[in-house]
């Protein structure tokens, strides 16, 4: 896989994580996809319980990945960069 083709997977993965973001929060984000690794769930795109809950269910089911919970805080998946690599490993193995 090239460099140019990671970069796009990785692109598209986090255009993914917009959409299901969105739907949870059923409501439209005005941030661009190069401001979302820098982005917390909770602090920045103000998520409660339950929208977090829905996210992660949808990035379960669509993405095929497992998130265990202690992995959340240990790994800061609140995140989204810190979760795209997340995914990116689970996917990889």
């Amino acid at each position: 896989m090239t460099r140019e083709s990671m970069s796009n997977d990785v692109d598209a993965l986090y255009a993914r994580l917009k959409h299901y973001i969105e739907t949870s929060q059923k409501k439209t984000l005005d941030i661009d996809l190069a401001d979302l690794p820098d982005k917390h769930l909770i602090s920045d795109l103000e998520m409660d319980s339950l929208d977090m809950a829905n996210f992660l269910f949808q990035v379960e089911e669509k993405e095929g990945v497992l998130i265990d919970e202690s992995d959340l805080e240990a790994r800061e998946l609140y995140r989204l960069g810190k979760l795209v690599d997340y995914i990116q490993k689970q996917n990889a193995s």
